[in-house]
């Protein structure tokens, strides 16, 4: 699963690089609490984040997903007395580790946030490997 902060470069630019940096932390705070335990969650740069989800199917990943996009979109976040409205983008695929490396994943994933964005955002999209 990647994830993406929604117009992130309008919030630095509006509200200054500081609260950009709070506003980072603050989701991915929410994100790890609504995650399960087992799951494991990560910055990869800038105001994009990777989930592994472990051993889910892709219909209760995507269900999973909107309900992320949801609870962030209804967190409203005053950060230094600054009202901040975040959206977040996700693009999912489903993997075997044994028969799919990472770079693969990560492509796939990728590939299905860029769809997410281009839908309009603050939505998920199910993206598939590509085995050719």
């Amino acid at each position: 699963m990647m994830i993406d902060i929604d117009f992130f470069k309008t919030v630095n630019d509006t509200f200054g690089h500081a609260v950009g940096d709070r506003a980072i932390a603050s989701v991915a705070r929410l994100l790890s609490k609504q995650l399960r335990s087992n799951d494991i969650i990560g910055r990869i740069g800038g105001e994009e984040y990777a989930a592994l989800l472990i051993d889910i199917d892709e219909s209760t990943a995507t269900v999973i997903g909107q309900r992320l996009c949801q609870q962030v979109a209804a967190q409203l976040q005053f950060i230094e007395e600054k009202k901040v409205e975040l959206t977040i983008s996700i693009g999912l695929v489903q993997i075997i580790p044994a028969q799919h490396g990472h770079k693969i994943a990560f492509k796939a994933a990728d590939e299905a946030l860029y769809a997410s964005k281009q839908a309009g955002r603050n939505t998920v999209t199910l993206g598939k490997i590509n085995t050719v």
